[in-house]
């Protein structure tokens, strides 16, 4: 799931979560999950950031499946209920 996680956070904020100026600092990133999560107008939904977060898991058992991914509040209404609105409207 972290491939998805990581497509998931570039997705939504348009630079990769654990960028940095060389990939020893990227792969320490990744380690520490350290992550610059964007702030003010830019800052994530709650919805976002419990999805990205609950996948983040070293652990691949803590980590959801798809069936409990496509249940996060996230893809049930974080970011898709505006996308409904104008698809009713046109």
């Amino acid at each position: 799931m972290i491939p998805f996680q990581i497509c998931l956070f570039e997705f939504l904020t348009g630079v990769p979560p654990f960028c940095d100026e060389t990939i020893d600092l990227i792969f320490k990133n990744v380690l520490n999950q350290n992550i610059d999560w964007p702030t003010g107008d830019e800052e994530l939904s709650p919805h976002a950031v419990h999805c990205i977060k609950s996948m983040l898991s070293h652990d691949p058992s803590t980590r959801p499946d798809l069936e409990a991914l496509k249940n996060f509040e996230l893809f049930m209404v974080g970011m898709l209920e505006p996308c409904h609105y104008y698809y009713e409207n046109f």
